[in-house]
């Protein structure tokens, strides 16, 4: 397999671990508002689905956190 062929199963286990906003809001335990209001300020966003709805990678979006706590400022 060279490096243009689409390996449709890395995909399924790549998006598989992406959260929507629902999901991330219950693992961050905080409200879907929060979460809109969060991208606002930077919040990453792995990717839009082809609905424009937001999918975050838990990793990032702890990552990004933790660079942007108020400790930290």
């Amino acid at each position: 397999m060279n490096q243009y062929t689409h390996d449709p199963a890395v995909t399924v286990i790549e998006t598989s671990q992406l959260l929507t906003v629902s999901q991330l809001s219950k693992v961050l335990q905080t409200s879907r508002r929060n979460i809109e209001k969060l991208r606002k300020y930077g919040l990453p966003v792995y990717f839009l689905s082809p609905g424009g709805h937001p999918r975050f990678d838990l990793t990032e979006v702890k990552e990004w956190m933790r660079r942007n706590s108020r400790k930290n400022s």
